[in-house]
């Protein structure tokens, strides 16, 4: 069910982009892109697989399948299709986590961190390496996201998703600004060793 609510979010987010790339026929694009993506999965880690990381790999691969679409007609379109489900998904998950009606900065991350595993980590690798009232702080050494999208030949869609983490999280938290330990570049999908997620207090 969560990774149906995933699906079925994505789409609501994706829908201008669509309509923008193929106009009132876009519902018959999407659909030809939906049936492909179970012939795209073949060959890959999880298409021999029936466990839970390859129900979300194969949930997500919906997402390069349509990026590498819209790509071939217009690369700009297709970084704002990726754009418009991160925006929405990093909306939503702050909103329904209720994050904003904890008042207490580290009890408020450590519930979103709690959260964030809940949802991937079981397929990712999250280290926890702080958390104070002056730093919180996160790495990631390994992210379903990037596995998916790389092994459907669109790896770069991931920088995408990388960056539009700054637009949510940096409003997460009051008082705090969000970045990458000096380099939005530290991210897997930018080449980096890890994921840096690091939130600093600024009002100290």
């Amino acid at each position: 069910m969560k990774n149906l609510v995933m699906v079925l979010r994505g789409l609501r987010d994706m829908t201008p982009v669509l309509f923008r790339t193929w106009g009132v026929v876009f519902p018959w694009h999407l659909a030809r892109c939906a049936l492909s993506v179970g012939r795209r999965m073949q060959g890959t880690s999880w298409s021999e697989r029936d466990d839970a990381e390859a129900e979300f790999a194969k949930a997500f691969a919906l997402l390069p399948v349509l990026y590498l679409a819209i790509r071939e007609r217009d690369p700009e379109l297709a970084r704002g299709l990726v754009a418009a489900v991160v925006r929405g998904q990093n909306e939503a998950f702050v909103r329904e986590a209720g994050l904003d009606s904890i008042p207490d900065d580290v009890a408020r991350w450590q519930r979103y961190y709690e959260l964030l595993n809940e949802q991937v980590g079981d397929f990712s690798q999250h280290e926890l390496v702080r958390c104070t009232p002056e730093e919180k702080r996160y790495r990631v050494h390994r992210c379903i996201y990037l596995d998916v999208a790389r092994e459907l030949g669109a790896g770069e869609l991931v920088t995408t998703i990388c960056d539009g983490d700054e637009d949510v999280l940096g409003d997460m938290l009051e008082g705090h600004r969000f970045g990458r330990d000096g380099d939005h570049r530290n991210t897997l999908a930018h080449g980096a060793d890890a994921c840096e997620y690091v939130w600093e207090r600024v009002d100290a």
